[in-house]
């Protein structure tokens, strides 16, 4: 089962351990390993490793950043093999919105069998039956299952390795609306950031979550114990 969207503080972001390249609207991108260095991928300087600060699964990746409460996660499963390509990522953006206790949840966009153009890594990966979905949509949710409910926007990507058995999630979670109430609100406003996304804090949500899924590298498949 996907796993639900993070909640709670993100750690302070540490200096990037790879080199840094900086988008024309000023985002600065850094090179991370996830999973010991089995994947890579790029995010923003300013998400940091979740595991620094509470315990995240360990078939889980979690990165957050504190002043846009923006996270990613990245999940390794068991290949669903019950469901097609054609129905996967509708599939598990509502498990997901089951699991986050989303009151309200509309998909606003669905792609089926997204090329390698723009997730490269199934050109690199040894499975020519390696497919991908992606999902994008909003979901209205609590965090820490508080009573005040915020909108997020859910980016889902799901990488599907058939040879490996192994269903891949990537999934970017952005702030649309946040309720006065919520505990994400205090630190929204002390970043200066208001508390509904306006159009080019959407535009870089679509941006951070291109870039992902872009340098998304499979470095060792032996991270899907085949």
């Amino acid at each position: 089962m996907a796993q639900e969207a993070a909640a709670g503080a993100a750690p302070t972001a540490s200096a990037a351990k790879e080199s840094e390249t900086q988008s024309k609207n000023g985002l600065i991108f850094a090179k991370r390993e996830l999973f010991g260095g089995a994947i890579t991928a790029s995010l923003p300087a300013a998400f940091a490793d979740v595991s620094t600060v509470r315990e995240v699964p360990d078939h889980q990746e979690v990165f957050a950043d504190q002043n846009t409460d923006r996270s990613i996660i990245v999940e390794v499963l068991e290949l669903t093999a019950s469901e097609s390509n054609e129905t996967a990522g509708k599939y598990f953006f509502e498990d997901l919105a089951g699991a986050n206790g989303s009151e309200a949840t509309v998909i606003e966009y669905s792609e089926v069998g997204v090329p390698a153009t723009s997730v490269p890594c199934l050109d690199k990966v040894a499975d020519p039956a390696a497919a991908s979905n992606v999902v994008i949509g909003t979901q209205v949710v609590a965090k820490f299952r508080e009573s005040a409910k915020n909108t997020i926007r859910v980016f889902l990507c799901n990488i599907r390795l058939p040879k490996y058995t192994t269903d891949i999630l990537i999934s970017l979670n952005a702030p649309v609306k946040v309720s006065a109430e919520s505990s994400s609100a205090a630190s929204l406003q002390a970043a200066g950031a208001a508390l509904d996304a306006d159009p080019s804090t959407q535009s870089e949500d679509l941006q951070i979550f291109r870039k992902f899924i872009q340098s998304f590298v499979i470095e060792n498949v032996a991270l899907f114990g085949g």
